[in-house]
């Protein structure tokens, strides 16, 4: 049972590393559509060096919508993973800048 739980482990993490993978493509592929292959590459190198992946999540709802011409909720669907590990981390932050007196 521990090997079964182990592997269903390691079969999450690289599924969900593909949807980050993916989600970073989708997402590049809607900020091109929209405003041009610098500012997609530019999102990306905020989200891979700057840690700023909310354009890139936008990004991917805006690409799977109109440029994979996916229906709104399958799209908001494939952006929301991003959109949940985004909320907490502005939350937090926002607490921890009030604290600072």
């Amino acid at each position: 049972m521990e090997k079964f739980l182990t592997s269903l482990g390691i079969a999450g993490v690289i599924l969900f590393l593909l949807l980050g993978i993916a989600q970073i493509y989708v997402g590049f592929l809607g900020i091109e559509y929209f405003y041009g292959s610098i500012w997609a590459w530019v999102a990306v190198f905020c989200a891979f060096f700057l840690r700023i992946v909310f354009p890139c999540t936008i990004g991917s709802y805006f690409g799977a919508l109109y440029v994979l011409g996916w229906e709104w909720y399958f799209a908001l669907a494939f952006a929301l993973p991003g959109i949940l590990f985004i909320l907490p981390a502005t939350i937090t932050a926002l607490i921890s800048s009030f604290n600072k007196n």
